[in-house]
């Protein structure tokens, strides 16, 4: 079972500086660790399978899915992605943190899954930014 106080969910529009607040984070604490998403999408080629995501047949995400081996997911343009949560388990355990980088709808079903995660959305300093 997930310690659900040492889930945390970063969410906010595209560009708002979410990576570069949690990478500052994972920096500052050898506790925290990012979770990596699945996704069906193929990489692109600056990525690396397992650190960047996990790059699945659209068959084996969506097996995932049936299976309940996802704590959430969304289709978005096309392509699926979530969170696996073999991996997100494995994390949780001892005094580990794991952040969750993830797009708002999902942020809601990971928060409705896990009422006490803590849930961080980052905002932009104005909307130009």
């Amino acid at each position: 079972m997930i310690n659900q106080s040492k889930l945390v969910v970063v969410s906010g529009p595209s560009g708002c500086g979410k990576d570069t607040v949690v990478g500052c984070l994972m920096k500052m604490r050898e506790d925290v660790f990012l979770s990596v998403s699945c996704t069906t999408r193929k990489p692109r080629n600056n990525e690396i399978d397992g650190v960047h995501y996990y790059f699945l047949t659209e068959e084996e995400f969506l097996k995932r899915v049936e299976k309940k081996r996802m704590l959430e997911y969304t289709n978005y343009a096309g392509h699926y992605y979530g969170t696996p949560m073999d991996e997100l388990e494995e994390k949780l355990t001892g005094n580990n943190t794991v952040v969750l980088i993830i797009e708002l709808e999902g942020a809601k079903n990971v928060k409705e899954t896990y009422p006490d995660s803590l849930c961080v959305f980052i905002v932009p300093p104005s909307l130009e930014v």
